[in-house]
């Protein structure tokens, strides 16, 4: 199988997605454990305006489930587009 430009683009973009992500939990947890909180309490609110599916797919499987919108029209797209995935919408 041949590996294209455009799948290699798509690997690295969704690991830095997935590295982006990691890296804002572990701000979470630092800022919880400084204020006495569990950081499973705390929600984060990924939003997802301008990006593709597979950016929100990369989020998923990186463990983010919400994801926000400005726009009812252009959220139902993403909803239907990526109905398979049990996400949590904002808008």
């Amino acid at each position: 199988m041949e590996v294209t430009t455009n799948d290699y683009a798509k690997t690295m973009n969704s690991a830095l997605i997935q590295g982006n992500l990691r890296h804002v939990q572990q701000r979470i947890d630092t800022a919880a454990r400084r204020f006495s909180r569990n950081s499973s309490e705390i929600q984060l609110l990924t939003a997802s305006k301008t990006r593709a599916a597979d950016d929100i797919i990369a989020a998923y499987q990186a463990g983010q489930t919400a994801f926000g919108e400005n726009y009812v029209t252009e959220a139902i797209e993403k909803i239907k587009t990526l109905s398979d995935y049990p996400l949590e919408w904002h808008y």
